[in-house]
């Protein structure tokens, strides 16, 4: 259960010249971000309640601050924009408690209490454009992203449900926790632009660094699965849309991607070593492809569409491969203006893996459970979506 709290403003200040803007902005957020986890045991009644696995309490609130500044611009054929913006977070410190097992009551527990957590972080952006002629222009943008830790109830859980193994390897909750980062990415991307009356190409080259990654990774010295904020990986790739348009009424389209998202060393602990070097990481197929047709007939759109996805790992030593898949889904829209006393009548129809194909849909690495490993969900059944709207 997260019981959440949160209060904050953004304000923006931009002044504008004849060929640039300089605009500046300001986030700040005040946050009361309870966590706990309740148990109960399946009855032929229903839930019977069974008390907590485990109850924390915040120290005070959480806060996040972040200025930023951006100059953007334009001469010629050329447009271009840098920014900087500062990120500041803090977790304020927490006590835990556990059920006392003869009484049932919440005792504080010194094992999973946490001091102040703090991260911050500069995130600097470039991006120019140019434009080539009346149907092609280009670009290239650089740009810095984090994601703050994330993990907190999934590693406090597993701690609590394995507290000796833990302990046996000399690890505490907050040791855990104070060698966690957040994560950051390097990223630039390199596209082009392309339409005509007949033809729409727009192809992206990717590259990033993504550094302090939180892997959900086996740990040799307790035998456990758990996130650790060690990893370093690479990501290569490059994605095309591309449209042909046929005449007034048909449009093929077609999107392939392909991304390389591979860890870049090992994890050590203590004196074990976690072999990911070269691995792809956890959920990330290599390919993907979306292909389909858009076809108008007698005001009505209809839009099937293929997606294919390649295979997949649940983990970081690929010891859990998920095959590759491909699902149908077609949707149907059409629209009317002024129908008896309304403006417009949209009626919208979607089936949704028309030929009820079986494939993991979801890997959740998420896992409050306490086990550590990953849980998989089927992918949605055929279904059929339909809707009627009315404007006035």
């Amino acid at each position: 259960i997260r019981d959440l709290d949160r209060i904050g403003a953004v304000g923006e200040l931009a002044w504008e010249a004849d060929n640039f803007i300089l605009t500046s902005g300001y986030w700040h957020e005040s946050a009361n971000l309870e966590k706990y986890v309740k148990k109960s045991a399946i009855t032929p009644n229903g839930l019977q309640p069974k008390g907590y696995l485990y109850y924390s309490e915040n120290d005070g609130r959480g806060e996040i601050h972040s200025p930023s500044l951006k100059l953007a611009g334009e001469y010629g054929r050329l447009k271009w924009q840098a920014g900087l913006k500062y990120y500041y977070y803090r977790e304020p410190a927490s006590t835990g408690y556990l059920n006392d097992p003869d009484t049932g009551k919440l005792l504080e527990n010194s094992d999973i209490s946490l001091d102040q957590l703090s991260y911050d972080i500069w995130l600097p952006s470039l991006g120019i454009g140019c434009r080539f002629g009346a149907a092609l222009e280009g670009y290239i943008n650089y740009g810095r992203t984090y994601t703050r830790p994330y993990a907190f109830v999934p590693l406090t859980t597993l701690y609590i449900s394995s507290m000796s193994q833990f302990k046996d390897a000399g690890m505490t909750l907050q040791a855990i926790f104070d060698q966690w980062q957040m994560e950051t990415s390097d990223n630039i991307d390199i596209g082009l632009y392309f339409e005509n009356s007949w033809l729409s190409l727009n192809p992206v080259f990717f590259y990033a660094r993504h550094h302090d990654v939180m892997v959900n990774a086996y740990d040799a010295e307790t035998g456990l699965n758990y996130f650790q904020n060690d990893g370093e990986a690479r990501a290569l790739g490059f994605e095309v849309d591309a449209s042909l348009f046929v005449g007034n009424n048909l449009q093929f389209f077609c999107t392939p991607s392909f991304t390389e998202l591979t860890f870049r060393e090992n994890i050590s602990r203590g004196g074990a070593t976690v072999d990911i070097k070269g691995r792809q990481l956890p959920d990330t197929p290599r390919w993907l492809i979306k292909t389909g047709l858009r076809y108008i007939w007698h005001g009505f759109e209809i839009i099937p569409r293929l997606t294919w996805t390649g295979k997949r790992y649940g983990d970081a030593l690929h010891r859990e491969e998920i095959g590759s898949h491909c699902v149908t889904d077609v949707t149907i829209t059409s629209s009317r203006e002024n129908v008896l006393f309304l403006k417009e009548v949209s009626f919208d129809l979607e089936l949704r893996n028309v030929f009820d194909r079986e494939y993991v849909g979801v890997i959740d690495l998420m896992d409050d459970s306490g086990s550590g490993q990953a849980k998989y969900y089927s992918g949605a059944p055929f279904s059929m979506i339909c809707a009627l709207r009315g404007r006035f």
